[in-house]
């Protein structure tokens, strides 16, 4: 079942662009569109039901069928506006629209806490989807998703939201996922969403949000690294 959050996704896939320049184009907020995208809105109504369309090319009714209101009063009409072409295109033709790439692999998790540490949990390595994969990760190799799985990190990531992330090097102040090797013969070892705030020879520090801290992890403690992609990259 399309929801309005999926909707959005995938015509933002589609058109190339990011949330806050879609909200731009519509006449929004500049957070409109991207409050939709992390579960902040789930529903709009009156004129921005057509703000939204031309935010990110739909049509007022698949708006309105996204969240369950095609019997709903139409929303205000938006004055039309003509505009005179300002601009000439060089080059070569742009590639046609083309609908969402789905072959970026979501991960499982194990578990969202592990021997009571709630920041903690477990990679199964298991392939539970295949998700879109966002307009700035075209042709980028090893890519794949997982899903936050704790309050840890809250506000900036929501328990269940999807991030993306890769094997390249973080900068400090990133977000980073950290997997330790496994204490235990055929288990996972622990993993964390944090953020990146020192490294040495020895070890790394990560922060965490709630309740705000800071954790060191030895360098012979970690299997891998991985970045989280920030948004700017995602939607290119």
């Amino acid at each position: 079942m399309t929801t309005l959050k999926s909707l959005v996704e995938a015509k933002l896939a589609i058109s190339r662009k990011n949330p806050f320049e879609a909200a731009r184009d519509g006449g929004l907020e500049r957070s409109f569109v991207n409050d939709i995208l992390i579960g902040k809105k789930r529903s709009v109504s009156g004129a921005n039901v057509g703000k939204l369309a031309i935010a990110i090319g739909a049509t007022s009714t698949e708006i309105l069928s996204a969240m369950g209101r095609l019997e709903a009063e139409p929303a205000a009409p938006i004055a039309p506006y003509v505009a005179e072409p300002n601009a000439v295109m060089e080059g070569p033709a742009m590639a046609p629209w083309s609908a969402p790439v789905r072959d970026v692999e979501e991960l499982g998790v194990g578990i969202a806490s592990i021997d009571d540490d709630e920041s903690a949990f477990e990679l199964n390595g298991n392939v539970v989807d295949r998700v879109v994969r966002p307009p700035g990760l075209l042709n980028r190799p090893g890519v794949f998703a997982l899903r936050v799985a704790n309050l840890s990190m809250w506000p900036k990531f929501r328990d269940g939201e999807r991030v993306y992330v890769d094997s390249k090097k973080p900068a400090i102040e990133d977000f980073i996922v950290v997997e330790l090797k496994p204490t235990e013969e055929d288990k996972a070892g622990k993993a964390y969403v944090k953020m990146l705030v020192g490294r040495d020879a020895k070890k790394i520090v990560v922060e965490q949000f709630n309740p705000r801290g800071r954790l060191e992890f030895g360098h012979h403690e970690i299997a891998r690294i991985l970045r989280v992609i920030p948004m700017e990259e995602l939607w290119g």
